[in-house]
């Protein structure tokens, strides 16, 4: 039931994985927001997202390391993501993104 709450209904399934602790990663994602699993090779984290951008945002405020294991576009959006804060932090100005 957990999977289809946090992940079925959403345009973009997340998955990481880890090395911390299932109740250190249950404090990083509410039950509501994530599922969080033992896997053969760490702790799994699998969340929904309808937008990437947000889930950059979300994968950049974990605390401990982890490989993000889908989706491949996930990636492109973290450099994204980068990129502009870098720039924000080198010019104190946020730069122009798409749409705006």
């Amino acid at each position: 039931m957990s999977s289809a709450v946090t992940s079925a209904a959403y345009r973009h399934t997340v998955i990481l994985r880890t090395d911390a602790g299932v109740d250190e990663a249950r404090r990083w994602f509410p039950s509501r927001a994530a599922t969080v699993a033992e896997a053969a090779d760490g702790v799994r984290v699998t969340f929904g997202v309808d937008d990437l951008r947000w889930a950059a945002v979300m994968v950049v405020m974990t605390p401990e390391p982890f490989d993000v294991l889908e989706p491949g576009g996930l990636l492109a959006e973290l450099t994204a993501l980068a990129d502009r804060a870098r720039s924000i932090g080198q010019t104190g100005k946020s730069p122009l993104g798409a749409g705006e």
